[in-house]
């Protein structure tokens, strides 16, 4: 009997709503392994944060996301402060911190790692009173996960985002911010100001493509008031990640970040924040997240 014990918590809207074909995968796996598991599926937003904090204070050994980056982001938030470890089975539709981690879209392989029980320390985001494990932002970005957070019939990933980004930038326009980073002040009128632990969001947008997530450090990447046609001719090079030498963008890195912009929405990993100001900050090696062998940290493995 492999002594590791999960607790897998699933969103049952991820995946198209095609999620428990998935789940049947999942148990004929770690059933056929002898792994020691529990499901919970969720019915609410924010249900996964609870479910995941019970979990921990019940001494799982992980907590498995089964969903997208905003199921991972809610279990994160209830993980917070605790020795359970994380483990994500990708299902939604961009899964960008699985990119982030090299973690398999294949869901037999992504069960495997698990299994394997190779862990990574990593740093969390916060923003406000909510942890965050990948991206943040306020504006343009913001308006444009809360189109995609409502679907484009036949969209997903990438394509998904980019839809959207047409849809939002129509009537669009950018918005003033105060931008304090470790208590230097700035003023812009910009589209976006994304603050990064990982690199990319979106469906695959490497918009802060200098973040590390053992660093210790916020990266901020800032698209400043440019021609709506210029957010659309920059848009491949955001993707690529190559967008960092363009006039038009700032690049800042900080420990403590602090936005505000009247009227603006924001977002974590994706997951819509109203307010008007916006405070980040790091929490430096703050859990483990289980993780293929070439990205774990050396003699850090769970239980098997």
């Amino acid at each position: 009997m492999n002594q590791l014990r999960l607790k897998i918590i699933v969103n049952p809207i991820a995946h198209c709503g095609n999620v428990r074909r998935i789940v049947s995968e999942i148990e004929d796996f770690f059933k056929n392994n002898c792994v020691s598991y529990s499901i919970d599926f969720t019915t609410k937003p924010h249900e996964a944060t609870n479910l995941s904090s019970i979990a921990s204070q019940q001494d799982y050994d992980v907590v498995v996301a089964v969903g997208g980056d905003g199921t991972v982001n809610e279990v994160v938030n209830g993980i917070m402060g605790s020795n359970t470890a994380l483990a994500i089975i990708p299902a939604g539709a961009s899964n960008d911190f699985c990119k982030e981690l090299n973690i398999s879209r294949d869901i037999r392989n992504a069960c495997r790692l698990i299994l394997e029980a190779n862990k990574r320390r990593i740093d969390i985001g916060k923003v406000n009173d909510r942890y965050f494990i990948n991206v943040a932002g306020v504006g343009l970005d913001a308006q444009v996960s809360d189109v995609a957070n409502q679907g484009i019939l036949g969209t997903k990933g990438l394509l998904l985002y980019t839809a959207s980004l047409f849809k939002v930038l129509a009537k669009c326009k950018p918005s003033d911010f105060s931008i304090s980073l470790d208590g230097k002040l700035k003023r812009v009128r910009a589209w976006l100001v994304a603050v990064g632990n990982g690199k990319q969001y979106g469906g695959g947008m490497k918009i802060v493509p200098t973040a590390d997530i053992n660093d210790g450090m916020l990266d901020i990447c800032v698209i400043k008031d440019v021609h709506k046609l210029s957010v659309l001719y920059y848009l491949p090079m955001i993707i690529q990640g190559k967008h960092l030498s363009l006039s038009d963008v700032a690049i800042y890195r900080a420990k403590e970040v602090e936005i505000k912009a009247l009227g603006c929405l924001g977002h974590v990993d994706g997951e819509i924040l109203k307010g008007d100001i916006f405070r980040f900050s790091l929490v430096h090696d703050a859990i483990d997240v289980i993780v293929p062998n070439a990205n774990a940290n050396k003699n850090q493995n769970l239980p098997a």
